[in-house]
């Protein structure tokens, strides 16, 4: 249940607001966390500190709930790329990784973590030396195994690559900045208008625009769909910790989960809904 984000703006904020996005996703549990503000990558163990007066127009930021590895400021997320050129975040798992990270270590590359998520800045630095991004993404979608919601930053470009695969990501339409997140609480105290991704799908945004295409490279047309969202279900409150209030609020946790599967994916919510049903036959 890892929180991911990402900001791409018109105008510039302060690193804090990228960490006040991240904070949101804390109920969804985790044991370190980091950000990229193009500027400086900063990770941490335990519980986010919304702080940082850094100005920029880009960022990304990732709460991790370790997997592969230790829970150490290393293994926190973003990673970088052994040429400093390529930042990242990960949720989900990459299933061939040792064999990526043997073949990359073979070219070169310093490895300096214990997690899976870090083959893939290694991956993109070394697909960039010859091919452009959109090129080394087609690449990406057909050499990795496993599920991933991906953000990629490459160093003095304002564009941030999103990538999609059996792991949830979002993308907020602001009136200044788009947003993509891991859930759209990430955004939804100040938009109402959010695009879903799809698996196997990728995104090339901007701070004006942003592109969105299937994994053959072929352009497609994604629909703005508006959404409510009841603030108070993903607030602490009393509760000391997120697992008791989830614990006691069973029948609100449900519905939360039923309502994003009823955005990210119609199908999968119906299928849901019938099993559901049938069940009680």
């Amino acid at each position: 249940m890892c929180g991911i984000i990402g900001i791409v703006s018109k105008k510039e904020f302060a690193s804090r607001f990228l960490l006040e996005r991240l904070k949101r996703l804390e109920y969804r549990g985790y044991d370190s966390y980091g950000f990229y503000d193009s500027k400086d990558l900063e990770k941490y163990v335990g519980e986010i500190v919304v702080a940082g007066d850094n100005k920029s127009r880009i960022g990304i930021a990732h709460t991790r709930w370790a997997t592969h590895g230790g829970v150490t400021e290393v293994n926190a997320h973003p990673h970088l790329s052994s040429d400093e050129n390529v930042v990242i975040v990960h949720n989900g798992i990459i299933e061939n990784f040792k064999e990526l990270r043997q073949e990359l270590k073979d070219k070169g590359h310093k490895f300096v973590s214990e997690t899976d998520s870090e083959v893939v800045a290694h991956y993109f630095a070394e697909k960039l030396k010859k091919k452009k991004i959109k090129n080394a993404i087609l690449d990406f979608f057909n050499d990795i195994k496993g599920t991933f919601a991906i953000l990629v930053m490459i160093k003095d470009k304002e564009e941030v690559y999103a990538l999609k695969r059996d792991s949830p990501l979002v993308m907020g339409i602001c009136n200044d900045m788009h947003i993509l997140a891991s859930d759209i609480y990430a955004f939804s105290d100040i938009t109402d208008k959010a695009v879903f991704f799809e698996n196997d799908e990728f995104a090339i945004v901007t701070d004006k625009s942003y592109k969105f295409f299937n994994k053959n490279g072929e352009t497609i047309e994604k629909p703005i769909k508006k959404f409510v969202w009841e603030q108070e279900e993903s607030e602490k409150k009393e509760y000391k910790h997120y697992m008791l209030k989830e614990i006691e609020e069973e029948p609100k946790v449900i519905q939360r989960l039923l309502f994003s599967l009823e955005n990210e994916q119609k199908t999968e919510f119906e299928q849901l809904i019938k099993l559901i049903k049938d069940s009680k036959k």
